[in-house]
């Protein structure tokens, strides 16, 4: 994996302070850790990816049904980390209506949110981690919210007459 290479000595753009960067390659972290069907959530690990996350959550008929752009080469982790947006899904488009709690590892420690499926008291302490983009630590697992899976699948085109490939646009 590689990472982000500091500048040369002596450019301008650069702190005093700055020394240098890290990279993590979470590649190993790439499990369903535990699956609760009775409420319909999942222990997932940080470096799982989007195909290999719904290809283990299928045996047992559920989905996170989260689809963002870059579905195919993007983590769990990622998605928390940059609190993305799911542009694909159907229902919540963004990941943080999908975490029901998460784990990160920084500096201090580890640190992980209570599993709660809601609550109107205060600010839920996992809100903090999502969009962080690693500045408080890595989010090394997430319990997620997911749903069973769609019994039917369908799609359709639609073609509008026109003389033109413009007018039919």
């Amino acid at each position: 994996v590689g990472g982000v290479l500091p500048p040369p000595a002596g450019d301008a753009s650069v702190d005093e302070g700055y020394t240098g960067s890290l990279a993590l390659d979470l590649a190993l972290m790439d499990r369903v850790l535990e699956v609760d069907e009775a409420s319909q959530c999942a222990r997932v690990q940080g470096g799982i990816y989007g195909p290999a996350l719904e290809a283990e959550l299928r045996r047992y008929g559920l989905t996170l049904r989260y689809y963002p752009q870059s579905f195919e080469y993007s983590t769990l982790g990622g998605w928390l980390a940059t609190r993305g947006g799911g542009h694909f899904a159907t229902g919540p488009t963004h990941v943080d209506d999908l975490v029901q709690a998460a784990r990160l590892v920084g500096p201090g420690g580890a640190s992980e949110s209570r599993r709660l499926p809601a609550s109107g008291a205060g600010p839920a302490e996992h809100r903090l981690y999502l969009g962080s983009e690693g500045s408080l630590g890595v989010i090394t697992e997430a319990w997620v919210r997911l749903r069973r899976r769609p019994q039917a699948r369908a799609s359709a085109t639609v073609v509008f007459p026109g003389a033109n490939a413009d007018d039919a646009f």
